[in-house]
């Protein structure tokens, strides 16, 4: 093991209402597991439900506001935070610093850089500044947070144009992409001809679309069995949506997998289907294509940077997911091979590869 020693930051801001960002934030931290010293410390707002703090390796700590006023409320986060870093001797103790997520940890740079150590970077994961914070003003305040220039990695193109669109300046970033658990690997196993869709449902994902394909197709005469994993906000919409057009004999409800049972359905499936209106990267996706499974998925965000003509299919604007469905041929993939490739990008081993060498360069 080398001797940097990388404190990670993570706020509690980003993944406040979705519970698998901080997922995959933590599987960017355990890719680098091997290869350097790590402690994280995480901010927590106060009266959400959170783990104890019982691993020497993170220190969690709530942050606390008197009102329910954002600029308030970043104001405390900051204090919060330099005080931790304050009593960490963060600048000492560490070699590095990685702000997971920039926003609100950066907000206050300038206050709190002194306690730092000298290399520093920032991983983003969040969509959010594709949509502007969903403010039809322009975030002057918080595209400020990029112009400190910190050595930034994004875990896709897409995210780093977004970006570089919401600072209005050319931010230079360098892609990461997430790490896919080691559960997710090819296995030789009996295929179904169900497909397989799964997600933490909320918008952006777009289901409804994907349904009323399954029920044309059934009207036609091409049924098909799909297969859905996951929970969230737009779970009873899709519920409804099955009642409504009969399909309860077409379409199950698997609820929430663990890795490996979802691994498991992953190498069954005849195809994993993406339904989004965007995406920043789609770990699900990069899943089971290292499962080998094959991703039709829509033409949207980072998924044209996953997905081609060798491993799934792209649904542009002008074709519906009834006709994408029906001319998929999944006797035209080699997923043993679609596996490999996969899992040369998108393993543990390989994202914490490029990682570590990334940070060695600071």
């Amino acid at each position: 093991m080398s001797n940097i020693h990388i404190l990670h930051i993570t706020p509690w801001f980003p993944h406040a209402d979705d519970p698998l960002r901080a997922i995959f934030i933590k599987r960017h931290v355990q890719s680098l597991e091997i290869f350097a010293k790590q402690h994280v410390l995480h901010l927590e707002w106060e009266g959400r439900d959170y783990p104890p703090d019982d691993d020497a390796n993170q220190t969690t700590i709530a942050v606390r506001s008197p009102l329910d006023v954002w600029q308030l409320k970043e104001y405390f986060f900051f204090y919060a935070l330099k005080r931790q870093l304050k009593k960490m001797n963060a600048r000492e103790n560490f070699t590095h610093v990685n702000f997971h997520i920039a926003y609100p940890s950066l907000v206050f740079y300038e206050r709190i850089k002194r306690y730092l150590p000298e290399k520093m970077c920032v991983t983003e994961h969040w969509s959010i500044y594709k949509f502007n914070f969903y403010s039809d003003k322009k975030a002057h305040r918080l595209s400020s947070i990029f112009h400190h220039k910190l050595p930034l990695i994004c875990v896709s193109e897409s995210l780093g144009k977004s970006i570089q669109a919401f600072a209005q300046s050319k931010v230079a970033y360098r892609v990461i992409p997430n790490a896919v658990a080691d559960e997710f690997q090819f296995r030789n196993e009996k295929r179904s001809n169900s497909f397989l869709t799964a997600a933490f449902w909320k918008t952006p994902k777009d289901p409804i679309p994907l349904l009323q394909a399954v029920f044309h197709l059934k009207q036609s005469g091409h049924p098909i069995n799909l297969r859905i994993a996951g929970d969230g906000p737009l779970l009873e919409q899709m519920k409804q949506v099955i009642l409504q057009h009969g399909m309860e004999s077409e379409i199950v409800f698997l609820g929430t997998l663990r890795p490996m049972e979802l691994c498991n359905e992953m190498n069954r499936a005849r195809a994993f289907l993406m339904p989004s209106g965007f995406e920043t990267f789609s770990v699900v996706s990069a899943e089971a294509l290292c499962c080998g499974c094959p991703v039709l998925a829509d033409n949207v965000g980072a998924l044209s940077e996953l997905i081609n003509d060798s491993n799934g299919r792209l649904r542009h604007s002008d074709q519906s997911w009834e006709e994408l469905i029906r001319d998929f041929d999944s006797d035209k993939f080699n997923r043993q091979l679609i596996s490999s490739e996969a899992s040369s990008k998108y393993s543990m081993q390989a994202v914490g590869r490029d990682y570590f060498q990334f940070l060695q360069s600071l």
